[in-house]
């Protein structure tokens, strides 16, 4: 009898051929939606400054809030709601409807580009992680409100994405429902060691406008 061999997950490129052709990580996010029954589907933008230590985190939470503030109308508008997250991020919500994933990448260089103005820097970076979470409906302002493992895959995006200098990842599931115009605009990367994620994360890095 001839054994089956499974390539071993030391081999990026394997990784990166098997991901793309099957989307199996993008299946692995799309939970039953009896398992949320009651909770409502949000997406979820994590953001952050590069190098925060305990020694700048008041620095930069006052600079993340100072560019929430210029943009805050707008996020308003488009039915965003900031929910209170750890000390130097910035969480965003928006309802997952199909026509708000687009808004919600724009956002981003909305907020970065304002970052980018209260730092007096045109190359400040911003990095930034988006998801899928659940929460509670009516009550999107409290965290306790949020499954916490939405909110671990989403933090450990971001953590990636402070580890290579990507601006924004995507997680897959999240890719899955952008428009292709906007999607075309993604890079694959899988990472082999990502918080809150059991397997090699597959995710997208937008490209910098």
């Amino acid at each position: 009898m001839s054994n089956l061999s499974v390539p071993a997950p030391s081999k990026p490129g394997l990784w990166h051929w098997l991901l793309r052709i099957t989307g199996l990580e993008a299946w692995f996010q799309q939970a039953p939606a009896a398992a949320h029954a009651g909770r409502e589907e949000r997406l979820v933008l994590l953001l952050a400054l590069p190098g925060t230590t305990r020694a700048t985190r008041t620095a930069h939470t006052t600079l993340l809030t100072n560019a929430l503030r210029e943009c805050q109308p707008a996020i308003a508008a488009s039915g965003g709601a900031v929910v209170p997250y750890q000390p130097g991020t910035l969480l965003l919500t928006w309802p997952a409807a199909s026509d708000s994933t687009a808004p919600l990448t724009a956002f981003y260089f909305q907020l970065r580009d304002c970052v980018r103005r209260q730092a007096g820097s045109p190359t400040q970076p911003l990095n930034g992680a988006a998801g899928l979470g659940w929460a509670a409906p009516g009550a999107v302002a409290a965290p306790r409100q949020y499954e916490p493992a939405g909110l671990r895959e989403v933090a450990g995006l971001l953590h990636e994405s402070q580890q290579i200098g990507s601006e924004l990842l995507l997680a897959a599931a999240l890719h899955q429902r952008l428009a292709p115009g906007v999607a075309g605009q993604c890079a694959l990367h899988v990472a082999f060691e990502v918080p809150g994620h059991r397997y090699p994360a597959t995710v997208y890095r937008v490209v910098a406008q």
